[in-house]
């Protein structure tokens, strides 16, 4: 999935966790009894985009916009490229994680790039 789709579909689901509405795939991963403080979170979240953005708009300056959401564009198709060295060609549902992903040594670039 591209940084421009995996990023709609994190917001959106950050909104909805913020109004309260569960789906099926946050319901999996959090717990119910921690399901008040994810959306307490992610309703801190949001404020803190609001602000951002809106600290943008007011400032007629893109720069605080594009510190916000570049590394989630650009960073994403790379943390998937790096994902996909480690687990390609593994096995799959293993709760044995030495079975399913490989040691890789980053070079300096990108170990700059993925602040490992």
């Amino acid at each position: 999935m591209s940084g421009v789709g995996a990023m709609h579909r994190y917001y959106a689901e950050i909104l909805m966790l913020c109004c309260g509405k569960q789906v099926a795939r946050i319901r999996g991963i959090i717990p119910r009894q921690e399901m008040p403080q994810a959306q307490r979170n992610a309703c801190l979240m949001v404020l803190g985009y609001v602000l951002v953005i809106g600290w943008s708009a007011l400032s007629a300056n893109w720069l605080p916009f594009l510190l916000l959401m570049l590394p989630r564009v650009v960073g994403g198709p790379v943390v998937g490229l790096f994902r996909v060295t480690q687990h390609a060609g593994l096995a799959m549902d293993i709760q044995d994680h030495r079975m399913t992903t490989r040691t890789f040594t980053p070079t300096p670039y990108s170990n700059f790039c993925t602040l490992i």
